[in-house]
């Protein structure tokens, strides 16, 4: 599967980025092995290994693989907000996924999570854009 992937990403001129930070796509995974392998085979795409536990993410398998971020379920973050430091003290960003709420939007901005995953966009950019251009975190 992570050979199919990169063949796409290769095709698409977007697997190779000049930097991490400069990079078009992030390679997201709930398996370890999967996150290693897309690591050793293109270093600089950042990954982030998912999990729906807290004690998964704060194990050493994030450190095992690679990946540049975890990825906790809300449920897993609402459990263990600290997740967000720990990560951040080992280099790590994090990325919450299924945030549809307002009030979990406000939440995962609070704790300082880099990236969400929602099935609302559009609802959720123009509810961050209003708190910041209103100077508050609501």
């Amino acid at each position: 599967m992570e050979n199919k992937l990169l063949a796409l990403l290769h095709r698409f001129g977007i697997a190779a980025p000049a930097s991490a930070d400069r990079s078009r796509a992030v390679v997201m995974s709930f398996s370890a092995a999967a996150v290693w392998r897309i690591r050793r085979a293109a270093p600089l795409l950042p990954t982030v290994l998912l999990g729906k536990t807290p004690r998964y993410l704060t194990s050493s398998a994030a450190t095992a693989v690679g990946a540049t971020a975890v990825g906790p379920s809300l449920p897993a973050l609402k459990e263990y907000p600290q997740l967000v430091d720990r990560s951040a003290a080992q280099g790590r960003a994090v990325y919450c996924w299924n945030v549809d709420e307002y009030e979990d939007i406000d939440f995962c901005r609070e704790v300082g999570v880099a990236w969400i995953g929602t099935y609302h966009p559009g609802r959720t950019k123009a509810w961050l854009e209003d708190g910041r251009a209103n100077g508050t975190t609501r």
